[in-house]
């Protein structure tokens, strides 16, 4: 064997028996046996027309030279594969068990009044809620107002304005499909706030209206998306009711691993996935609005649950309403 020698093939053996294993371990015994059958058909197709042909007719020499170079590329592809999956792991590993990511429960004033600023994401684990109550829940009782995050509904014809403006079909159960997908929860405010608290609470946030008509005036509608939005939720529902509980299980820790990432470079992945435009409108305005709110409210002490997101521009906002606001405190939660 001129060409590829019997290390080589030892190699090759090698990389496809990790592959097998690890399609395996995901899909079950039953297709880890019909994978391994399925690849030795495969490395037997592949193998025998080198011998047969060099063996027969030695002068086909071009049918030699191709199946030497077909056998080392089917193995380099199930090599990269294995490789992207090390890298993942890696990855995911990093940023779920060495560097999670926090959101912070921080403590402003003014002199005047007292904000806790309890950053908050729309998707997080059962924990993550627990304490993001727990560590003001007495405070309710102490002449303190809870705010919230909930951008109010619009017309019908504004709220597909809205979904072409982020390009995604966004509905009511988006975000609990996508939670419970991963084995996390869903943002809602009934599950971790009292009832007796929540009835009292301020929603602090727009409509939908508004932020089409404050899109509109500033930008125009050139970068909508005319076409039909992106339907995540249903591609979601059907890709993982396709999924055996190995892979469900390895989805969860890699998609954890990559909302640790994200909330670690927050500002930097929005500017990624957001252009300026709607950067400016869904998060910018609002900072403005919940800040006026605060600042100009007649409570002196706010509790405030509102997307981590948000923290820096309405922080931003209220200073430049008042240079003495000041964070006093900074407290933090694990998210995911």
């Amino acid at each position: 064997m001129n060409q590829m020698n019997k290390k080589s093939l030892w190699i090759y053996c090698a990389i496809g028996i990790v592959y097998i294993l690890l399609n395996g371990w995901l899909s079950g015994i039953p297709s880890m046996l019909q994978m391994l059958l399925r690849s030795i058909i495969l490395i037997a197709f592949l193998l025998s027309p080198y011998f047969f042909y060099t063996t027969l007719f030695p002068w086909k020499w071009g049918v030699r030279r191709f199946i030497s170079l077909a056998i080392p590329l089917y193995f380099i592809g199930l090599f990269l594969e294995i490789l992207l999956f090390i890298i993942l792991m890696g990855v995911s590993y990093y940023y779920n068990a060495q560097s999670p990511a926090t959101m912070s429960r921080i403590t402003l004033s003014n002199s005047e009044k007292t904000l806790i600023f309890q950053e908050m994401s729309h998707i997080g684990t059962e924990n993550f809620y627990a304490c993001a109550w727990s560590g003001v829940s007495m405070l309710s009782n102490s002449g303190f107002q809870v705010y919230y995050e909930g951008v109010w509904s619009g017309t019908v014809e504004n709220m597909k304005t809205f979904q072409k403006m982020l390009w995604i079909e966004f509905t009511d159960t988006l975000y609990e499909s996508f939670a419970q997908s991963i084995w996390m929860r869903s943002q809602k405010y009934e599950s971790f706030i009292p009832w007796e608290i929540l009835r009292t609470a301020k929603n602090v946030d727009i409509w939908i209206d508004t932020i089409v008509q404050i899109a509109n005036s500033k930008y125009g509608s050139w970068f909508y998306r005319e076409s039909v939005p992106l339907s995540i939720e249903s591609d979601i529902i059907g890709w993982i009711s396709q999924m055996t509980e190995n892979e469900k299980r390895l989805y969860s820790y890699f998609i954890r691993g990559i909302l640790n990432m994200m909330a670690h470079n927050s500002q930097e992945m929005s500017v990624f996935w957001m252009n300026q435009e709607i950067m400016d409108v869904i998060l910018h305005e609002r900072n403005k609005v919940i800040s006026e709110k605060i600042q100009t409210s007649s409570d002196r002490k706010i509790i405030a649950f509102y997307g981590a997101l948000h923290f820096n521009g309405i922080f931003e906002e209220l200073k430049k309403r008042d240079i003495r606001w000041k964070v006093l405190q900074i407290e933090n939660c694990y998210p995911y």
